[in-house]
């Protein structure tokens, strides 16, 4: 009968230090595949990042030519140099697409909240990069189109009008600031 007892009590922590182990066993493999996950999504945050970083400086190539080209034309020139802003405009428009995707990958891992510094810093602050990129592109086309339709009314001629990829300024962050609207703005 003891023995019988000894062994039931064996039998019972055996299987409660067994149930310990399969839950501490279990533990680790979620942690080591969170941790897996997040170096992942902050591998994707990065990379989007620094591709989103390649992207801006292109804009800023962009933007500059354009302002230069466009800056000091009288509006009688308009017409002769119409062909060479499209083109500007359809570069310009060619980069904020791409800036668009990675800001989609970026911002779907940046739901999350990162202890990885560089994940962590790029979440806190590309918003704020991009809402200034898209408001910036709008001005710019809305500047353009503004002098094509004063064009329009001074000649009476129907040029057409720039239609960019974006219609309304952008509050992205949503704080209620529209970083980049003022057109006296420069970009970074």
């Amino acid at each position: 009968m003891k023995s019988k007892k000894r062994k039931l009590k064996k039998s019972v922590v055996y299987g409660f230090i067994l149930i310990i182990l399969i839950i501490i066993i279990i533990l680790i493999v979620m942690v080591n595949k969170d941790k897996k996950n997040t170096q992942n999504n902050t591998n994707i945050i990065v990379n989007n990042y620094n591709l989103l970083s390649d992207s801006v400086k292109q804009y800023n190539e962009i933007r500059e030519k354009f302002m230069k080209e466009t800056s000091g034309v009288f509006i009688d020139d308009y017409i002769d140099e119409q062909e060479d802003f499209e083109d500007l405009l359809h570069e310009y428009s060619s980069v904020m697409t791409d800036i668009d995707k990675y800001i989609e990958k970026i911002d779907s891992k940046c739901k999350e909240k990162y202890n990885a510094k560089e994940a962590g810093k790029i979440c806190n602050k590309y918003e704020v990069t991009y809402e200034k990129l898209v408001n910036l592109y709008i001005n710019d086309i809305n500047s353009y189109n503004d002098i094509i339709t004063k064009y329009n009314e001074y000649r009476n001629k129907s040029l057409e009008l720039f239609n960019g990829i974006y219609k309304d300024y952008l509050d992205y962050n949503n704080d209620g600031k529209f970083e980049g609207r003022d057109s006296s703005e420069k970009s970074k």
